[in-house]
C-alpha cells in the first residue's frame, strides 16, 4: 500500500511505496469490527524521485560568489546515497554537478540525509553549515498506521529502503 507521509515543515508530502507489514498475533474486537496485532514488522520505500522532494532544489548562497543547490539522488554504492549538488560560481554554473556520499539514518519519526563528507565548488570550500544547509535534508515521516514506527533505513538501488516495526498495532476500526 502506498501512503503520503507529510513533511513536518512545510506541508509537502512524498508518497511512500510498497509498505508491507507481516502481522503477529492478531486479536478480533467482539462484532470483529475492529483488529490489533501484538507486533508488526515490515518495509517500504521511497525513491529518490520523492526524496528529492524535502532537498533544498532553490539555488542558495553558501559563500560569497557561490550558490548551490541539490539537482538529484541516487545510489551511492555500500548503503550511501549519493547527493548531486549544481554550483554557480561567481555568475558561471560548473560544467558538472559535484557529487557528496551522504548516509541516511532514521532518527524517531525522522528520515536523515547527512553527507559523509563536504565539497568543495571550483576548488574553493565553504563553510561547513552554509553546506549543510543544501547537502543535508530531512523527512518526517508521519501517518503511518497507528503503532508502526520506523526502524532503519538504508539506500538501496532505486531508493532508500526502510524497515518499519510496531506492537498493538491497530488494524481496523
Amino acid at each position: 500500500k502506498d501512503y503520503e507521509a507529510a513533511t513536518g515543515t512545510d506541508g509537502r508530502s512524498i508518497r511512500i511505496d510498497d509498505l508491507r507489514a507481516d502481522m503477529k498475533g492478531v486479536e478480533f474486537s467482539g462484532d470483529y469490527s475492529s483488529a490489533t496485532a501484538s507486533s508488526a514488522s515490515g518495509s517500504a520505500s521511497i525513491t529518490y524521485a520523492e526524496l528529492l522532494k524535502t532537498a533544498k532544489s532553490e539555488p542558495t548562497q553558501v559563500m560569497r560568489g557561490v550558490t548551490a543547490n541539490v539537482v538529484g539522488l541516487s545510489d551511492g554504492g555500500n548503503g550511501k546515497v549519493k547527493v548531486a549538488v549544481e554550483a554557480t560560481v561567481l555568475g558561471t554554473k560548473l560544467p558538472q554537478p559535484v557529487y557528496v556520499l551522504s548516509t541516511v539514518t532514521v532518527q524517531g519519526d525522522t528520515v536523515r540525509v547527512h553527507a559523509d563528507s563536504l565539497p568543495s565548488f571550483g576548488g574553493v570550500r565553504a563553510a561547513e553549515s552554509e553546506v549543510r544547509s543544501i547537502t543535508d535534508f530531512e523527512q518526517k515521516i508521519d501517518d503511518l498506521p497507528g503503532g508502526i514506527k520506523l526502524d532503519q533505513v538504508q539506500a538501496g538501488k532505486n531508493g532508500v529502503e526502510i524497515s518499519v516495526k510496531g506492537s498493538n498495532v491497530k488494524l481496523a476500526g
